[in-house]
């Protein structure tokens, strides 16, 4: 939403990026994952719509 400041949400995953320097494979992000993500952050306590530093969330595999 336009105009609503959150604590944002930053998720370390197993995935290479793209454009890694070390040439390893990337894997796509899916939405399937991003979902995933979202819901394991609400349920570990990220708030989107209130105030506060970055919420950090490892992301493990599967």
């Amino acid at each position: 939403m336009e105009g609503v400041r959150g604590a944002v949400l930053v998720v370390r995953t197993d995935h290479a990026r793209p454009l890694n320097y070390m040439g390893v494979p990337s894997k796509a992000l899916l939405p399937a994952d991003v979902e995933r993500a979202i819901q394991l952050a609400l349920a570990r306590g990220w708030e989107p719509s209130a105030p506060g530093a970055q919420f950090q969330l490892d992301l493990p595999a599967g």
